[in-house]
């Protein structure tokens, strides 16, 4: 049975006026709720549909993924909600949606907790490496034509010269102050990626780029210390107690500059590699800031600096990665990479010293080798 027109249909089309027709319409208007799921729709990003869904699975909250949130409750309670609904839209826009993620929120909160060990390193100087002067730099001439009565009291113009020369100084980092480093590192510790995620990237650095580049000099070292750092900082978020081996900076960002080129070779869909290695990369030059790598360089450093130079020539930025590698071989300088130890006899050499001194010679020749290939590009 055919329902009855409304009054206002039976009215003749050439009497209705615009405001009564679109008043018409409207009430006939279907309520259509959003096809993706709620979390997609506050981060107003494309979801496929799924239960739970792909974006959901991936940040750790598939039990958030809903389709009708709340839909019983809104028509329970439509009257009385109508007039407050303006003000709980601005109050979403105004916090973030961590509000309506509780483990999400938790989990930051625990990552935070096992994150001061790091930041330690804001206020505790890393040991830098030993820094090289050559036969003729001002402090050996100096040395030289210093008077017999100041060489008999053995007075070392050499080393008194280091801190004019800004070798020895204690300053943090001369581009950044302290307080904007300390709001940065806060910031990255709410971003933290997960333990999963972590080892996914580093098994596809470990298996595609460190064979054929090695840009880490030690890749067994830093797996194992990983496995450290990881099950320490999940202690350290369970038990609520902060660790007391903490970690250097420089140490760090060689294990962000690893997970940007995990990224990068990852089988990812192109977006999502290109973010997730601006993001690492990004992270990793905040911790060699951290770790003052222009006053206090060393080996861990320069290797976070060779990374960083490969990430961006594999990001279409030869000029940047050419002008990077340009400082980290003068880094390396500093620290006497090219110039081998002098030694008596490599017979009577201990073990341990001559796998350093291997290890200086080759990461002093990937700097080199590095420099060479971006130069080529430019023939510069």
């Amino acid at each position: 049975m055919a329902e009855n027109p409304s009054p206002d249909e039976r009215v003749p089309i050439d009497e209705l006026t615009p405001e009564e027709a679109s008043r018409i319409i409207h009430s006939h208007r279907k309520v259509r709720y959003g096809t993706a799921c709620w979390p997609c729709r506050q981060r107003k990003v494309k979801c496929d549909n799924k239960q739970p869904c792909e974006n959901c699975v991936k940040r750790e909250h598939p039990r958030l993924c809903s389709y009708k949130p709340n839909r019983s409750s809104t028509a329970k309670h439509s009257a009385s909600a109508a007039p407050s609904e303006a003000s709980v839209t601005n109050r979403k826009r105004t916090h973030s949606f961590s509000d309506s993620r509780p483990d999400e929120s938790v989990r930051k909160v625990e990552r935070q907790d096992s994150w001061p060990r790091t930041i330690a390193s804001l206020d505790e100087p890393e040991p830098a490496g030993d820094r090289y002067l050559g036969q003729n730099s001002i402090p050996a001439l100096l040395r030289e034509q210093s008077s017999p009565i100041n060489k008999g009291e053995s007075v070392d113009i050499r080393q008194d010269m280091r801190s004019i020369l800004g070798l020895d100084t204690s300053a943090p980092f001369p581009l950044m102050s302290a307080h904007h480093l300390q709001r940065m590192t806060q910031d990255i510790s709410n971003e933290l990626p997960s333990d999963r995620e972590v080892m996914k990237l580093f098994r596809a650095y470990k298996e595609i780029p460190q064979p054929f580049w090695g840009f880490v000099m030690d890749i067994d070292d830093l797996e194992s210390k990983l496995m450290v750092y990881l099950e320490d900082r999940s202690r350290s978020a369970t038990n609520g107690v902060k660790s007391t081996k903490p970690v250097q900076a420089s140490w760090l960002a060689i294990l962000f500059a690893v997970l940007a080129v995990g990224s990068q070779y990852h089988e990812s869909p192109y977006h999502i590699r290109t973010r997730d290695s601006q993001r690492y990369i990004q992270i990793s030059f905040h911790f060699l800031r951290l770790g003052n790598f222009l006053l206090r360089p060393s080996f861990d450093s320069i290797q976070a600096l060779l990374l960083t130079s490969f990430v961006l020539l594999n990001d279409m930025k030869a000029e940047a990665s050419w002008a990077l590698m340009g400082l980290t071989c003068r880094l390396a300088q500093s620290l006497g990479l090219h110039r081998t130890t002098p030694s008596d006899s490599r017979d009577s050499t201990p073990p341990n010293t001559q796998s350093k001194e291997m290890i200086r010679r080759r990461l002093w020749w990937s700097c080199v080798w590095h420099d060479t290939l971006t130069s080529l590009s430019f023939d510069r």
